[in-house]
């Protein structure tokens, strides 16, 4: 069967190659779209599970505080909570060295943006260097591999694991709003418009080198059993130690939700237009093909094959056509990646975008089946052969 749906593509090569590229264009349209959802979603998937539970997300100034303390003093000050994620933000500028330097816990660290070099702080190796730092492009020559000592944090090594791309987006703890979704968290930065570098770290690893936390985003997550008291009692020393209360978890979560359900509204349209040029396009396509193969089909059928042996023989030929048009989608998605053209252009290659393509190619197998079945009830082979002068 093999052997006969290669001779066959051969012998209509002109219409393989023309499905091909059709299918390689259609395969690329979805990867565009499945990789522009999936940054969307992304940044919300590090927080899903922690906002469908009772909390609430604070900005804390431990800076401000009359009385000095750990952020685990402060949070053990509070009634009725289960656990928090922390955020902290340091910066400094000595001369031309201007930097800020973020610290995540391990859900925030979840996120990981755009790498040009190295990876991401979570998983590196342990240096003889105090911290592991992920740092942004930068003016002050500081690369991969570097081992760095910033302004005013003399005495604690950093050792540099991973280069950032020149465009990224990151969890910003200063992007704290009363009304806010997820996506207000984030902040886009294009390191050669800005002076300051950024520096990403664990903050467990920052405490352990002796770097107070001052100050960022907290997630606070209450007991299931916490009482309305216990909540009111938490305000007031919200009030007196300069913490600014953000949004409990379930309005974030219903404003983010929203988000993402008008994310995919606008993609909608897109998704229905492809599915609609694919549908035509195949449709089309093996049908002008069948109808081309309908004599080859009739002697076929004449030797002593059955019609079931004819349809096997146009679904290996429309798999075939995938997979040759997969690879053109390939080879465009690689020559605009290397060119540098696809810089605005998400067409990432993961799970989700893999199982799109393999929809597709089964709904082109399943139509190149469907259509031939059709057209073949129509024309009996003593008819085709009839006509061909046979």
């Amino acid at each position: 069967m093999f052997g006969i749906s290669l001779s066959e593509i051969c012998k209509r090569w002109k219409s393989t190659l023309l499905l091909a590229v059709l299918m390689g264009i259609i395969m690329f349209l979805l990867v565009l779209v499945i990789s522009t959802f999936d940054r969307q979603v992304e940044k919300y998937k590090p927080f899903e599970e922690l906002l469908e539970q009772d909390g609430e997300m604070l900005s804390i100034w431990l800076s401000r505080h009359e009385v000095a303390e750990s952020l685990d003093e402060y949070i053990s000050r509070l009634k009725g909570i289960k656990e928090y994620h922390a955020t902290s933000i340091l910066g400094g500028q000595d001369g031309e060295f201007e930097y800020m330097l973020y610290g995540y816990d391990q859900m925030i660290g979840s996120y990981v943006p755009d790498m040009a070099e190295g990876v991401w702080y979570t998983e590196a190796e342990r240096t003889e260097a105090d911290v592991e730092i992920v740092i942004s492009q930068n003016k002050l020559g500081i690369g991969l591999g570097d081992y760095v000592q910033l302004p005013f944090l003399e005495g604690t090594s950093f050792h540099v694991c991973g280069v950032l791309e020149e465009k990224f987006s990151y969890f910003n703890p200063h992007r704290w709003q009363k009304y806010s979704s997820v996506y207000d968290w984030f902040l886009d930065y294009e390191a050669s418009k800005e002076s300051a570098m950024l520096c990403f770290a664990d903050v467990e690893a920052l405490e352990k080198a002796g770097i107070a936390w001052l100050e960022g985003v907290t997630f606070v997550v209450y007991e299931p059993e916490i009482s309305d008291g216990d909540k009111a009692s938490n305000m007031e020393l919200y009030a007196h130690n300069t913490t600014m209360k953000g949004a409990y978890f379930k309005d974030i979560r219903e404003r983010t939700l929203r988000e993402i359900e008008g994310k995919m509204l606008e993609l909608i349209p897109i998704v229905v237009g492809i599915v609609v040029l694919v549908v035509l396009g195949i449709v089309c396509l093996i049908s002008l093909d069948t109808i081309a193969g309908l004599k080859d089909y009739a002697i076929f059928y004449c030797c002593g094959m059955k019609w079931n042996r004819i349809l096997l023989i146009n679904a290996i030929k429309s798999l075939l056509s995938c997979v040759l048009g997969f690879m053109l989608m390939m080879a465009a998605r690689a020559y605009l990646v290397s060119s540098g053209k696809a810089k605005d252009l998400l067409i990432e290659i993961g799970g989700s975008q893999m199982l799109g393509i393999v929809a597709v190619g089964v709904l082109m197998v399943i139509t190149a089946i469907i259509v031939p079945i059709v057209l073949v009830r129509r024309n009996t082979p003593v008819s085709v052969l009839k006509e061909s002068g046979m």
